[in-house]
């Protein structure tokens, strides 16, 4: 085992303070003495620079989010159909499912900058339209039979 000597005093180290000395004839004697009063203008304030890297991230940065949204409103619409599907098979389709559905599609907000990504999502909006009609002509046959 390796001993290890300090040569340094253990108490902490505390700065020195210095003593303030009122002298005849200080600075503050001088200023009241002149009795001259200075009037100071405001300086011009110069124009803020935003760089332009901070625009541009903020601007990756939405369309990021808004690509993300429209990820998640396709997602949303896709769980929809198929809940919408498993309630046609079980035979059991409630007022619910279709009301959720039709909420999901008008909850779209943005138009997505990637032409492949919104045609995607133009798709699956126009499939569930076509399923909604579906089920609204059944409904439609169902009372006037």
């Amino acid at each position: 085992m390796v001993k290890i000597e300090t040569q340094y005093p253990l108490r902490p180290i505390t700065a020195a303070r210095s003593k303030k000395t009122q002298a005849k004839g200080g600075f503050s004697e001088k200023i009241a003495d002149s009795g001259e009063t200075v009037s100071t203008t405001p300086a011009e304030v110069s124009s803020v620079q935003v760089p332009a890297g901070v625009f541009q991230i903020q601007e990756v940065t939405d369309l990021l989010t808004s690509r993300k949204q429209a990820f998640q409103h396709g997602e949303e619409l896709l769980n929809g159909l198929d809940r919408l599907r498993m309630a046609l098979l079980e035979g059991s389709l409630s007022e619910n499912v279709l009301k959720n559905l039709v909420e999901t599609l008008q909850l779209r907000q943005t138009v997505v900058e990637d032409s492949q990504l919104e045609e995607v999502l133009k798709e699956i909006e126009q499939r569930v339209q076509i399923e909604l009609t579906k089920i609204e002509m059944m409904q439609t046959k169902k009372v006037g039979l």
